[in-house]
């Protein structure tokens, strides 16, 4: 029988097995082939659902500020692209100012340093080619990409929202500053002002009014019973008008009442009444006149008058008794002519 010699029986085993390694190589061609198609599709859906948000830009770049990528929306956003990043060599004609871009910089060289990384998220003010200025969120991580450190960076289109707080926030000044003179107008007043709650409370009293009641500080005041500051009967009346309001019924701005001093004494003062808002609530601001000299005063005079009307009448009532009676004149004289024309009560004393 036959046998094949040594070497031709090596050229055999070297044929099949380089037929394996084709074999071999064939099937990883097509698996490498397959990964590509794979890698180009992921491409794609990553760049279509970077880019389909105009909204958020998107941005990679090396710590040397070399770019990668850019999205649609950064460029809108922005109006840079890939070439002028990269002409610039850095990101500094990105930001509103110098001052943002220094910011920013010392940011992304902590992230990248050993002391661990900084802050990863940014409200920063941009500015876009044509040179009008904006506001984003700006988002940040580290990544590596083919050995190398990069870091990928995502912009929120946040002007409008910043720009409204800033109106609100001057908007807000403006109120403190106005409500800060307001307060200093009625401190200065020479009417006392007291400003309470929708149920009666005070929670404002300048410094007249405090002097009108004798009392040293507001915390003072409110420490007192309103039994002890507001005399009994007047404080029923207030409370009634108080309730009346509360109802929905309409009561008058303007009213007089009793007050009680720290000493004991009461005083008459004239309240005017308003609604106002007080620290964004609805309040009651009462405007207060001490009319106590005045009340005191007309009394006084209306005293005096009743005593000299009384006096009058007595004054009356005696001359009518001392004058002679019509009858006990007919009696003496047969013609007679009588003339008696006081002219309010009294008149002179004797007929004519």
């Amino acid at each position: 029988m036959p046998t094949n010699p040594p070497d031709s029986q090596f050229a055999q085993a070297l044929q099949l097995e380089n037929a394996q390694l084709r074999a071999q190589l064939r099937e990883s061609e097509a698996e490498l082939r397959e990964l590509r198609q794979k890698l180009q599709y992921a491409e794609e859906k990553f760049e279509q659902i970077v880019d389909q948000d105009a909204q958020v830009g998107l941005a990679v770049y090396s710590v040397e500020s070399e770019c990668f990528y850019l999205n649609r929306g950064f460029i809108e956003m922005t109006g840079a692209t890939v070439e002028s990043w990269n002409a610039a060599r850095g990101t500094d004609d990105l930001f509103a100012s110098p001052e943002e871009a220094e910011r920013v910089r010392q940011n992304r060289e902590r992230a990248y340093g050993e002391q661990g990384v900084g802050s990863n998220r940014n409200r920063v003010h941009l500015k876009h080619r044509d040179g009008h200025t904006f506001w984003v969120d700006m988002l940040a991580q580290n990544i590596t990409w083919e050995g190398r450190k990069l870091r990928k960076t995502s912009f929120v289109d946040v002007d409008a929202e910043v720009k409204l707080q800033q109106q609100l926030e001057e908007a807000n000044r403006q109120l403190q500053a106005s409500e800060a003179r307001f307060r200093q107008l009625i401190d200065e007043a020479v009417q006392g002002v007291i400003v309470s709650t929708e149920t009666g409370e005070p929670i404002y009293m300048n410094q007249r009014m405090l002097d009108l009641h004798g009392y040293n500080s507001f915390e003072e005041y409110v420490s007192v019973p309103i039994e002890q500051r507001v005399v009994e009967e007047d404080l029923r009346v207030a409370r009634q008008r108080l309730q009346k309001r509360l109802g929905g019924e309409r009561v008058s701005e303007r009213n007089r009442m009793r007050l009680i001093k720290k000493s004991g004494e009461p005083f008459w003062v004239e309240m005017y009444s308003h609604v106002v808002e007080w620290e964004g609530k609805s309040a009651t601001q009462h405007n207060v006149i001490d009319v106590d000299a005045e009340v005191r005063s007309r009394a006084a005079l209306e005293a005096a008058n009743e005593l000299m009307t009384m006096g009058v009448g007595y004054g009356s009532r005696i001359q009518q008794a001392l004058l002679p009676r019509t009858e006990d004149i007919q009696a003496a004289f047969r013609a007679f002519e009588v003339s008696w024309e006081p002219r309010d009560v009294v008149s002179g004393d004797f007929y004519w």
